[in-house]
């Protein structure tokens, strides 16, 4: 079961869930500040009754700031007190008298620096520049999470609020390409104002089986409080094309939409690849769930069918579609020169008459042509 409804009263929670999961920025608590006294109280009186999980996406010291330091518990009720920073990469547990990290799915040396590496390469390509001022960390090693945010971690909200509402397409645009450098690893938006890149499969649905995992409790079992909780059995996905087929050089034009199970749109971005007939990766970018959408055609793309497929999380949806054959050249005149260009999709194998004329003299060439799409050749008229 899940609710986007705050939690005002302990009789709001269902008395057959023995697990209450929380998201932490947004739900419990504005964009990386403290819970207020209300929360923290309320907290504390659900924890007498019920175990509580709360995942999120900062790291385990953002989780003490935010969260363990407003609550006015006893070490009784800590223990059931779960939490599962980094998008559930990491978890922690209290045992004895300290919290005790269970597990942690840390980047190597090396995925690390290819992360950093793709992100001045994404910077570079948009010729993005960085605010003038800078509050902490541009890009922050979390551990199991390399997260860029636009201010900075320590950024204040009003600032981040501000920028989310008049400059989120340039966030999505850093995603977008930094996603095709990054195409083995996971992309995603998060926060007002941050980006951040997880190994493939790590988002909400993946921390809630590591919850069910690790605290032995069914889904069935557990109430989920958030903003973020779209997952699990019922979602589906759903891609609509305006074409079933086009020519080179054209437009394809399509929608991709993401559906919960109540049947709502998940406004969120999927990754969107369109794989040829050869099974290579003709394009690859991102998509927002319901909004129209439009892949540019090459003028050369191979003829066949391809698919055009998206991935949000763990749903996955496809539709194919047919690039048309174009077997077709150009002739112009350029000086003393007849050009010819294959402007096809397919190799031009033929011979052609082209009428000319030269000094007044009207005549015919014949010429036999094998040009691959693309390849000009020209004829000397002298």
């Amino acid at each position: 079961m899940k609710t986007n409804k705050p939690l005002n009263s302990l009789d709001d929670v269902p008395k057959d869930k023995k697990l209450v999961v929380f998201d932490l920025d947004g739900t419990l608590t504005e964009s990386k500040s403290p819970v207020d006294q209300e929360t923290g109280l309320l907290l504390g009186q659900l924890l007498q009754t019920k175990k509580i999980a709360v995942i999120g996406g900062g790291k385990y010291e953002l989780f003490q700031r935010q969260l363990l330091s407003k609550l006015l518990v006893t070490k009784e009720l800590l223990a059931n007190l779960y939490l599962f920073p980094m998008t559930a990469t990491s978890f922690y547990k209290y045992e004895g008298s300290n919290w005790s990290e269970v597990y942690s799915q840390y980047f190597s040396k090396e995925e690390k620096e290819k992360i950093l590496a793709a992100f001045e390469k994404t910077f570079q390509e948009l010729n993005y520049k960085h605010p003038e001022k800078i509050y902490g960390e541009l890009i922050e090693d979390r551990g199991s999470q390399v997260t860029f945010s636009v201010f900075g971690q320590e950024a204040p909200l009003e600032l981040k609020e501000k920028w989310n509402k008049n400059h989120s397409d340039t966030r999505l645009k850093i995603e977008e390409v930094l996603q095709k450098h990054l195409l083995d690893m996971e992309v995603k938006l998060a926060g007002l104002t941050s980006i951040d890149v997880t190994r493939k499969g790590i988002d909400k649905g993946y921390g809630i089986k590591q919850i069910e995992k690790y605290l032995n409790t069914p889904i069935q079992n557990m109430l989920f409080v958030g903003d973020d909780f779209h997952f699990g059995a019922g979602r589906k996905g759903n891609i609509a094309l305006l074409q079933e087929s086009q020519d080179p050089g054209k437009n394809l034009e399509y929608t991709v939409t993401i559906l919960d199970q109540a049947g709502d749109i998940i406004p969120k971005s999927s990754q969107v690849r369109i794989i040829s007939p050869d099974s290579t990766y003709a394009f690859q970018g991102t998509s927002m769930s319901a909004v129209p959408a439009e892949f540019a055609i090459g003028q050369f793309l191979p003829p066949g069918e391809y698919t055009l497929e998206a991935l949000h999380e763990e749903i996955k949806a496809s539709s194919v579609f047919v690039v048309n054959e174009i077997n077709d050249i150009r002739v112009w005149r350029d000086g003393e020169s007849i050009v010819i260009e294959n402007v096809g999709n397919v190799k031009f194998k033929d011979e052609v008459e082209i009428p000319a004329r030269s000094d007044e003299k009207a005549f015919t060439i014949r010429k036999k042509l094998a040009l691959a799409p693309g390849q000009v050749e020209r004829i000397l008229l002298s």
